[in-house]
């Protein structure tokens, strides 16, 4: 029996990445799931929730000056101790680095394995990939948790091939030590983009039903290329009278409102939605856009792939991995900057041509879509994901 305990990084895609592992895991025998949420917002004191395939234990954060990571760490154990005190093959899955320490008091107490899954780099790594910025030449400040997961961990999941090589490269981390295992994702939603279900989900979202929708969903923050994908929108609403941009997240909204301005009536900002809510704007959009200068395995990608859109997307290494150009999508070359900063940047241009030739051609619209869906179920699946994640706990305990 593997008794997992799986600390969550409730952030973007991380979260996602938690939701569909955990419900795999969780349906299958020789494995018992406790969820630990650290510094949880929901609850003021410590929680213990049983339910039929799965234990969660929320810890609320500590508001005490000078407390450290170390302190609160072992706080925290001092509380689970009763849980995990007794139970063999104990491993600790960690999501975001500063959890190192969490998975370091584990293996002292208890003799637990660390996995780790790396789910966000550095922007400035997509320059590494281009070749504009050698890794060795680079010196980055702030990563020091980063590093000493990369040291601790007894095994590292990689989501992409390139965050796999950026380790090797950047943190020294052994080819052994790490696994590249792709994020997978499984809707119970209807992927069908029936006329009648497009219909009916426009009008309750407000929009006419010949209305043309393109879809961003991310944070609006800098290094996701919004603002470049706005300029791009207002060329192309010259050229077609029916298109809507409908831009989905939570973010810096005040800087994009005034880039709007005089086109309010064409672009919606819907702020952060219920996961059912967004579903539904997959169902209806015609095209989706991922603009980002920096991706690893993007799920905004993937739940576009599930639900058969045609997408737009820069060439960051993790989308790349994820989509070929003219194939399962049009993908437009990211650019040095204009400021000399060690990342890159998308252009106005490269999108507003991409979005146009789909918007011209549907039978490109529509090849695109289709492969885009037969490559997700192939690789990107939650099964694909979990088959793989729980060979590398089992391996991990027949090592032990």
């Amino acid at each position: 029996m593997i008794n997992l305990f799986f600390v969550v990084h409730d952030h973007s895609g991380a979260r996602t990445y938690a939701n569909e592992l955990l419900s795999w895991l969780s349906l299958r025998k020789g494995i018992t799931i406790h969820k630990i949420i650290f510094e949880s917002a929901d609850y003021k004191e410590y929680s213990v929730i049983k339910e039929e395939n799965l234990i969660t234990i929320h810890i609320p954060a500590l508001k005490i000056k000078g407390d450290t990571i170390e302190k609160y760490s072992r706080r925290c154990f001092d509380l689970m101790t009763p849980i995990i005190q007794g139970k063999n093959n104990i491993i600790f899955h960690l999501n975001k680095s500063a959890q190192v320490k969490i998975g370091l008091e584990a293996r002292k107490r208890f003799s637990a394995k660390i996995i780790y899954t790396l789910h966000y780099l550095p922007s400035y790594f997509s320059s590494f990939a281009t070749g504009t910025s050698n890794p060795q030449k680079v010196t980055t400040i702030g990563d020091e948790l980063e590093r000493e997961m990369a040291a601790e961990a007894d095994h590292i999941i990689c989501v992409t091939q390139f965050a796999r090589e950026m380790m090797k490269q950047h943190y020294l981390v052994p080819e052994l030590k790490m696994t590249v295992i792709y994020n997978g994702y499984s809707s119970l939603g209807n992927c069908l983009h029936s006329s009648n279900l497009k219909e009916n989900h426009k009008k309750q979202f407000g929009f006419r039903t010949d209305e043309q929708i393109i879809l961003f969903v991310g944070r609006l923050q800098r290094g996701k290329g919004v603002e470049k994908l706005v300029e791009a929108f207002k060329k192309l609403i010259n050229e077609f009278e029916n298109l809507q941009l409908v831009l989905v997240g939570e973010g810096e909204f005040n800087e994009l409102m005034n880039q709007c301005r005089g086109n309010f009536g064409r672009i919606s900002f819907t702020g952060k939605l219920p996961s059912e809510q967004v579903k539904q704007l997959y169902q209806i959009a015609d095209l989706g856009v991922i603009p980002s200068e920096f991706e690893q395995c993007s799920y905004v990608g993937l739940e576009m792939m599930y639900f058969g859109l045609p997408v737009v997307c820069s060439d960051a290494p993790g989308l790349k991995e994820l989509f070929s150009d003219e194939e399962s999508a049009l993908i437009v070359s990211l650019q040095e900057r204009a400021d000399g900063l060690p990342a890159l940047e998308i252009t106005e241009q490269g999108l507003y041509k991409a979005i146009r030739r789909i918007l011209d051609d549907k039978t490109l619209a529509r090849k695109l879509a289709h492969t885009a869906h037969f490559i997700w179920q192939e690789h990107f699946t939650c099964d694909c994901m979990g088959q793989l994640t729980l060979t590398i706990y089992e391996e991990i305990m027949a090592n032990h």
